[in-house]
């Protein structure tokens, strides 16, 4: 049935808010939203599967789609497995693990097609099938489990009406929720160790008496336990990160303690670290680290390479997806040994230095300055001398006259944030016209906003290789090269259009 409408509204719909549906579930948007169809019209579902028949009430009307909350499967999808983790559909760091890994993968260049040929407007663009993950589980080598005050309670605690439940939390965000997080036991998106040292922390810091830190009231000590591997080193960071805690005080001690109780479970642990931040934000960056035991940094290595990763240092969370979709971003983009390469969102060199392999030189630019000086150390410690690093917002940088105009590229590799490209990036990417472009994309609707502006300045398409570094999750990457359609010469850049540079 259909919501009465005001009789000054022009327009009906074939679903009312609140109205109880009967969906069969088409396929998964971007997102990771099941996609239904009333009368033509798109439907929403969040954690529906293709194929599932659902019962399911609307909970948002707009123009195009509806939202509605998901109530009840009637019938399962053909690729519906069993979850493997036994907090899945409360944690919020898994979507998909009751969806067949095939399924994922195909479902993951359904959207990357979607938005190409869709917001792109490139509807000959060929879309590759997926580059799968070399793991499905245990691929991560990071993990940030966060404190909190009021864990999620299980229902036979709610149930359970003479006993007051401990509340007390250190675990993984519950699915939407910022200030909630679930106990997890065994987190299998990364290696058992990791879980072994979540488990001992949450006994330890309970058992302290300080309180964990609430995002709501912004009080309390104890607010991450971050978890960092050298997949191929062995070598293993643990970073506990609190709110202040002055020398001779009993939060010193406590963490102190925990250390202490960490590095006697067995676990080897190469650097152990305690960090200080004392801003409101949920994010586990410290800004002062002190070392506990061991060292400051740990190493791995990556496409042959040796990386220093510190207590804030980004780097590839699926290290071994990363190779291979490096490799064949490298393989695509036909950099020769006479190239000048910008990277763009440079980061710590993960892409800058094996291009540097390659090529004649790369020039690296990065608004995180912690990044470049990471990435300058990086280069020092694998030898190579034909790379430069800038630090500074990439439009900034890119209209300057600094060292970075000395000599204009044969070739941009650009690996932007969600965002992806502000206009003013685009402008003069448009206007220095190197020959070829190669686009590392985490954001599938802005690659092919970002493609469509390219294309019209000048630049042809090629195709789109989807990757999957994060299996389990909605996240996908892509990577597309762009060759000047002209030889080379300048286009006039795209009018301006809203937007923002930040490095990833």
């Amino acid at each position: 049935m259909n919501e009465a409408l005001p009789p000054d509204s022009p327009r009906t719909y074939p679903v009312g808010k609140r109205e109880r549906l009967t969906l069969q579930v088409e396929s998964l948007a971007y997102g990771g939203k099941g996609v239904a169809k009333v009368e033509g019209y798109t439907v929403f579902v969040e954690g529906a599967l293709p194929g599932q028949k659902v019962e399911a009430v609307v909970t948002r009307r707009k123009k195009r789609y509806a939202e509605a909350r998901l109530e009840k499967v009637l019938d399962p999808s053909p690729d519906q497995v069993e979850p493997r983790c036994a907090d899945f559909g409360t944690c919020g760091g898994c979507a998909l693990q009751h969806f067949r890994y095939e399924a994922q993968l195909a479902s993951k260049r359904e959207q990357v097609a979607d938005c190409i040929h869709r917001i792109g407007g490139l509807t000959e663009v060929e879309v590759e099938p997926a580059l799968p993950s070399p793991s499905v589980f245990e691929y991560r080598n990071k993990m940030e489990f966060t404190f909190s005050p009021s864990r999620w309670l299980l229902p036979e605690e709610i149930a359970n009406e003479t006993d007051t439940p401990d509340r007390f939390g250190l675990g993984l965000h519950v699915r939407h929720r910022f200030d909630r997080v679930v106990n997890v036991e065994r987190c299998h998106l990364m290696g058992e160790e990791a879980s072994i040292l979540l488990r001992r922390a949450r006994e330890v810091t309970r058992q302290s008496g300080l309180p964990p830190y609430s995002t709501r009231t912004h009080e309390g000590f104890w607010r991450f336990l971050v978890v960092r591997e050298g997949v191929r080193t062995g070598e293993r960071m643990v970073h506990i990160i609190t709110h202040a805690a002055p020398p001779d005080s009993e939060e010193r001690s406590a963490v102190d303690r925990l250390g202490e109780a960490l590095l006697a479970i067995g676990v080897p642990i190469t650097s152990l670290l305690h960090g200080v931040t004392t801003g409101r934000a949920s994010v586990a960056v410290a800004e002062t680290v002190r070392v506990l035991a061991g060292a400051p940094v740990i190493r791995d290595e990556f496409l042959g390479l040796t990386f220093e990763i510190g207590a804030n240092t980004f780097f590839q969370t699926n290290p071994a997806g990363a190779e291979a979709l490096f490799r064949e971003a490298l393989d695509r983009g036909g950099f020769t040994s006479r190239d000048t390469v910008w990277d763009l969102y440079c980061g710590v060199g993960a892409l800058t230095l094996p291009l540097a392999q390659r090529v004649k030189r790369v020039v690296g630019m990065e608004l995180v300055p912690q990044a470049v000086a990471a990435a300058k150390r990086n280069a020092r410690l694998n030898r190579i001398h034909n790379v430069e690093f800038h630090s500074g917002d990439i439009r900034r940088l890119l209209a300057s006259s600094g060292a970075a105009r000395a000599a204009r590229p044969d070739a941009v590799v650009l690996d932007p944030p969600r965002e992806g490209l502000h206009a003013d990036v685009t402008a003069a990417l448009l206007s220095l016209a190197p020959a070829r472009i190669l686009y590392v994309s985490c954001n599938p609707a802005t690659l092919a906003r970002d493609a469509a502006l390219l294309v019209e300045g000048g630049y042809r398409p090629g195709s789109v290789l989807p990757a999957d570094l994060f299996p389990h999750t909605t996240h996908v990457e892509s990577v597309m090269t762009f060759t000047r359609g002209d030889g080379g010469s300048r286009a006039v850049p795209p009018s301006p259009r809203p937007g923002g540079s930040r490095s990833r």
